[in-house]
Order: structure tokens, then C-alpha cells, then sequence
């Protein structure tokens, strides 16, 4: 298993899933810590374990989705058993690329003594849903044509 950022990978959030990027974070305490910045995807399941939250200093640290309740009416994220003094003091977001040394590294910051296993409740939003993501599509072929005065389109520049 390997985690990459969701902006570096050819997926994005479904539309039946919230988009949280950009979402404030508040701490248990209801105090503003920062805001949702990105999301660390399973690179081989598309399954979202964390939020990588922007604190107000700068810092980016990755928070489990089961630390967390998104209060999609409100568009806001809370992290339920963390005050936002224990945000915080989270660690900081290993250097990238994460692969599976950080990994177990950022796992073992939250489950220390544990295997790697991401279906634990931890690392899932709960309520029996995860965030759907799904290909990005691809962008559309530019058109190469270029307007005559007559209003029509020509290539003959380009081919001779």
C-alpha cells in the first residue's frame, strides 16, 4: 500500500461526495486550526485515509477521517477527540514522496504498536461512507482550426 496527495493523482471527488478542500477545521474546543489543504488517497484502492489540514501558522499535518466529523451543512470539518491544541502538536506531514517507510511512520503516529491496517476504524469516516472519488476526465483536444474572415475554419497554414 502506498498514499499519494489527491492534487497528484488522476482522481478527483465524486459530486455525491462533500469537497472539503478548503473547509476551516475546527478543534473539539470549536477553535479554528486551519483548513482542509488536500487529501491522502490509498494510491491502489482510491480510498481517502486523511485530510492534510493547513494549520494557521503554515504547518501542513495530516489528520485521520476517523478523527473527524464533516459538517457538510455547514461546510465545516471538526475534529472530534483532538482540542485544537492537540491539532497542533500533531506532527507535521512527512516530506514527499511518501512512500512506505513514511507511510508507517504517519500510521504509527496515531496507532503506534499497530500493524497497517486501514479499515480500522481511524482511518475511516464512519457512518458506513467513504468519499468517493473517480477518474479525472480528460481534457478536452484543443481545436487547432483558425477562423478565415469568411467565418470558416481553415488548417491549411499547418498542412501546406
Amino acid at each position: 500500500m502506498s498514499i499519494a496527495k489527491l492534487s497528484e493523482l488522476p482522481l478527483e471527488i465524486a459530486p455525491s461526495s462533500p469537497d472539503v478542500l478548503g473547509w476551516p477545521v475546527l478543534g473539539s474546543d470549536d477553535r479554528l486550526v486551519g483548513t482542509v489543504l488536500d487529501l491522502l488517497v490509498e494510491q491502489e484502492t482510491h480510498v481517502v485515509r486523511y485530510l492534510v489540514v493547513q494549520l494557521t501558522d503554515g504547518l501542513e499535518i495530516p489528520l485521520p477521517l476517523g478523527n473527524v466529523s464533516l459538517l457538510e451543512g455547514e461546510g465545516k470539518v471538526l475534529a472530534r477527540r483532538l482540542d485544537s491544541g492537540a491539532v497542533r502538536r500533531l506532527p507535521p506531514l512527512p516530506p514527499e514522496p511518501l512512500d512506505h517507510g513514511r507511510e508507517l511512520q504517519l500510521y504509527a503516529t496515531f496507532l503506534p504498536h499497530h500493524a497497517l491496517d486501514y479499515e480500522r476504524a481511524e482511518f475511516r469516516l464512519g457512518g458506513g461512507r467513504d468519499f468517493c472519488l473517480e477518474p479525472t476526465p480528460p481534457k478536452p483536444y484543443p481545436n487547432k482550426f483558425t477562423p478565415t474572415p469568411q467565418g470558416r475554419q481553415s488548417n491549411r497554414d499547418r498542412f501546406g
